[in-house]
């Protein structure tokens, strides 16, 4: 999945003070993902993109799985924001009928898993770019 904020962060001080801590989103970037839970904190993001598989495992296979892979993906930006940031997540198809999602979209996860989320440099998108 494809993820970004709308703006920067900005807080209350005690006194009836704003602070704007946007400028410091520069230093957020880092070579390895974090993880979060997307669904606790849903006020505090907002897709820029539809979601994008980018990779796809068969079990059945898993001599297959170990090699290691790279995938580019181009995702169209569908809503105007600052992009900063990649989410990951899995779905799991046990069977035809039974599977296990880790979406921060569909609610259903529960309180266990967290998406991986892959913070980047900032750059303000607008829908029909393309990342």
């Amino acid at each position: 999945g494809v993820g970004g904020s709308g703006g920067g962060g900005g807080g209350s001080g005690h006194d009836g003070f704003e602070f704007d801590m946007s400028q410091a989103n520069r230093w957020r970037y880092r070579p390895d993902y974090e993880g979060v839970n997307l669904e606790k904190c849903r006020h505090q993001w907002e897709p820029l993109g539809e979601p994008r598989e980018v990779f796809s495992f068969d079990f059945y296979d898993h001599m297959g799985n170990m090699a290691p892979a790279t995938a580019n993906v181009d995702v169209k930006v569908t809503a105007p924001g600052v992009f900063n940031a990649v989410a990951f997540w899995f779905e799991l198809h046990l069977d035809d009928t039974t599977s296990v999602s880790t979406s921060p979209h569909d609610g259903t996860k529960g309180q266990t898993w967290q998406q991986a989320v892959q913070f980047l440099e900032e750059v303000r998108v607008a829908p029909g770019d393309v990342l």
